[in-house]
């Protein structure tokens, strides 16, 4: 098979799409992340094993999202002689085409379409080969599956020298023998099926039949004991019942004899009943009376008491009232007292504030004033002394009458020194002597000067006579600051002054005294109001008294009493004796012996009713037994449990023969195949010379599995490989069985973004076994890095 187009449109994030294949040698298509590049080939699966009219989960979701369109597919294929165009459209307008241009043109549609698709792939097209040689992105680079292409088994058979495969005669062979294990047992596990199957089925039919049949005269015979048996349970049962009525019977007459006294006993109760409601009722109104009368000398007293705390009450409040005013006399005295002492406070600290705010006034000298007098200062002493270091110093002393001048002022015996500029010394008429300083000693001069005019200018400003004087002017301007916040905050929140005091325990007083006046006024209201509640109480049990003294007085009460306890006594001594009378009857005895009687009786009925119904049964089934031929059945399910058992021999003889011959010729077969991995290790170890040297040797299983690698004597497992290595190894097999089988065979090698564990170098060798196996197939190379496939030779580049 190969793939020489395939056109995609709204498949997935594909808006459209058409790659065109190189038929021979290796196509490198090329993308980047997400190009829909892995899509393509799941798009070929989707064309050639997909109904077009699937509604599937799978094919919806290859429509773009949000869009309600068709996803189509096409692809030009040539397999075998056939050369064709297949399309399909999913998911919206299905539609299946299949335009075959050589050998003969033809042009189907539908499900004729894919039909005819089918056929000519299956006739043409070695599927298991074309998933084997395929390597995605998230397959494991194992070669897995690969023993089961034909086409690879042919090549292989050819590559061994299988001679007895070539015309086809072996192949036939196994294929009848298996037809023929098949009509026996099931191919892979070797369960029986078919004839076998059926005639084990008819066997065990059979044998269940025969069983049901013998147990069948079985159970005639157990049906006739147990109807034995019921017979005479039923007899037993009778005459035990029969027993128990004579038992009720006399029960009943002993019971009937005692029914007098029970008569005489419950008369009896209902006496004492009575006689104690009257003696209740009695010892219930001597008690209320009694009750009463306690209640009444108990509220009395409680009203005495209530009286004496209301007036208590009354009497301290009206004290705690006088004490009250006398007390805010005196509060508003000390009160007055006080705000004339915070008001001479408040004019004392106000004058004081004033006072030290003119004076922060006239003093400006604040720390920023004083740190550049003292630079100021230091800066003056330090370039004075330089300057008089440095400066000439010359003395002029006048010897005769004639006036010596200096810079034009007369002087006497004195010494000068020449700071800047010149002095000039003059004897009018006389001489001119003029003095120059150097050019350093009239710069510090200059600086000097300088200095000293800008300490005059801040002695000025802030009223100093020297500089020294700037930090004693600064601490007087803190402490300033501090007096007027101080006496600021005292003018805003005044502290307590010597009448406050006085005021407080004034207030105090007051407070305690109206305090205990409230409290006085609320206990004289809550003994007023108990004192009421106690009064209603006395007048409702007074009445209550004169009520019951109007019925009855209280002698005849007690009277009432004492006549209503000897009657209740007299009433319990005849309950006594009836009770008495009964308990040698033994009445509460009889009932029970008859309530168990009845039950006994009861429970022989029902035991009779069933064991009735169960004769009925049996004898039903014993008389049937007798009319529907069961012997007869018996005899017919033996002969045919013989007949099965028969035709399962010679079926099992048969299908013994069979496997015996399936094994043996698949046993051959399996040999056969265990050479295959010999020209299968040879094509591997050719290909893998580049990657892993000349003298590389691999173990392979007859399933073509690589077991372990061995390169300059060592030797590796396969799983103990590298993930390169191992990734490399995949795609090489993969190449080696496109490469043994017949180009006409042979189906499109797909590489997805392999080799992305290779490094530099091995990538570059891989280029040159890609190269080596485009000679053979077709190769096509799926891959957003275009870089590692840049050296292999003629290799055609799709961008997408």
């Amino acid at each position: 098979m190969k793939l020489h187009r395939l056109r995609l449109k709204n498949f997935r994030g594909i808006a459209e799409r058409e790659v065109e294949f190189a038929d021979a040698g290796v196509t490198v298509v090329a993308g980047r992340n997400e190009a829909g590049k892995s899509s393509m080939v799941e798009a070929l699966d989707t064309l050639l094993e997909v109904r077009a009219s699937s509604k599937s989960a799978a094919v919806k979701a290859l429509s773009p999202s949000g869009q309600d369109v068709g996803t189509e597919v096409e692809a030009e294929i040539s397999s075998g002689g056939w050369h064709f165009t297949y399309f399909k459209r999913f998911n919206r307008s299905v539609a299946t085409e299949l335009t075959v241009h050589a050998p003969e043109p033809e042009q189907h549609t539908g499900r004729d379409a894919e039909a005819r698709a089918a056929e000519l792939l299956s006739g043409t097209m070695d599927l298991a080969l074309f998933r084997a040689v395929r390597l995605m992105q998230s397959d494991d680079p194992e070669l897995v599956a690969a023993t089961g292409s034909a086409a690879l088994t042919k090549a292989l058979d050819r590559a061994v020298g299988a001679a007895e495969v070539a015309d086809g005669d072996a192949e036939e062979l196994l294929a009848a023998v298996t037809a023929e294990y098949c009509r026996y047992f099931t191919e892979k596990a070797g369960r029986p099926t078919g004839e076998l199957a059926a005639a084990q089925q008819r066997v065990a039919a059979a044998h269940e039949d025969y069983a049901a049949r013998a147990r069948g005269i079985e159970a005639v015979a157990r049906d006739a004991e147990a109807l034995e048996a019921a017979l005479s349970r039923k007899v037993e049962l009778a005459r035990t019942a029969e027993l128990r009525r004579v038992d009720a019977a006399r029960v009943d007459d002993r019971l009937a004899a005692a029914e007098a006294a029970l008569v005489a006993y419950e008369s009896a109760q209902k006496s004492l009943q009575l006689a104690a409601a009257t003696a209740a009722l009695a010892e219930r109104d001597v008690d209320d009376r009694v009750s009463r009368r306690s209640r009444l000398t108990s509220l009395r007293q409680r009203e005495s008491d209530a009286v004496h705390r209301r007036d208590t009450s009354t009497t301290n409040a009206d004290a705690a009232a006088s004490a009250a005013v006398a007390a805010e006399v005196e509060l508003a005295a000390a009160r007055a007292e006080a705000d004339a002492q915070l008001a001479a406070a408040t004019q004392s600290r106000q004058r004081q504030l004033d006072e030290a705010r003119k004076a922060l006034a006239d003093n400006n000298v604040d720390s920023a004033v004083l740190a550049g007098a003292r630079k100021l200062a230091r800066d003056l002493a330090t370039d004075t002394a330089r300057w008089e270091a440095a400066a000439a110093s010359f003395s002029v002393e006048a010897l005769g009458d004639r006036v010596v001048t200096v810079d034009g002022r007369p002087v006497t015996d004195a010494q000068f020194r020449t700071g800047a500029g010149e002095s000039v010394v003059e004897v009018d008429g006389v001489a001119r002597v003029t003095i120059t300083a150097g050019a350093d000693t009239e710069e510090l001069a200059r600086t000097v000067e300088s200095l000293s005019a800008q300490a005059a200018d801040v002695c000025a400003t802030h009223r100093l006579a020297t500089l020294d004087d700037a930090q004693a002017r600064a601490d007087e301007r803190a402490e300033l600051t501090r007096r007027i916040a101080r006496l600021t905050g005292e003018l805003e929140a005044p502290g307590p002054v010597e009448g406050a005091a006085a005021v407080a325990a004034a207030e105090r007083r007051v407070a305690a005294q109206r305090s205990a006046e409230r409290e006085n006024r609320a206990a004289a209201q809550t003994s007023a109001a108990e004192l009421h509640r106690i009064n209603v109480d006395v007048d409702e049990l007074c009445g209550q008294i004169a009520s019951a003294d109007t019925e009855l007085t209280d002698e005849q009460a007690h009277l009432t009493q004492e006549e209503a306890r000897r009657a209740k006594a007299v009433a319990q001594r005849a309950v006594a004796a009836a009770r008495a009378e009964l308990e040698v009857l033994a009445v509460a005895d009889l009932e029970r012996q008859r309530a168990t009687l009845r039950d006994e009786l009861a429970k022989l009925d029902r035991q009779i009713a069933a064991t009735e119904r169960e004769i009925v049964t049996t004898s039903t089934r014993i008389e049937v037994c007798r009319t529907d031929n069961r012997l007869d059945e018996l005899n017919d399910a033996a002969a045919e449990l013989a007949d099965a058992e028969h035709a399962l021999s010679r079926v099992t003889e048969r299908a013994a023969a069979a496997q015996l011959l399936f094994v043996t010729l698949r046993a051959k077969r399996q040999e056969s195949h265990a050479r295959y991995a010999d020209p299968f290790r040879t094509r591997l170890e050719e290909l893998s010379a580049p990657l892993f040297g000349a003298g590389v040797r691999f173990a392979v299983d007859d399933d073509l599995t690589i077991t372990s690698r061995t390169v300059d004597g060592v030797t590796v497992p396969y799983e103990s490989l590298s993930g390169g290595a191992r990734e490399q190894l995949g795609l090489v097999a993969r190449l080696a069985c496109a490469m043994l089988v017949d180009e006409a065979d042979g189906v499109p090698v797909i590489i997805d973004d392999a080799l992305g564990n290779s490094d530099t170098a091995r990538t570059e060798t891989m280029a040159d076994v890609l190269t080596q196996a485009g000679k053979h197939s077709q190769v096509i190379v799926l891959t957003c890095v275009p870089e590692r496939y840049a050296h292999v030779d003629a290799a055609s580049k799709v961008a997408v």
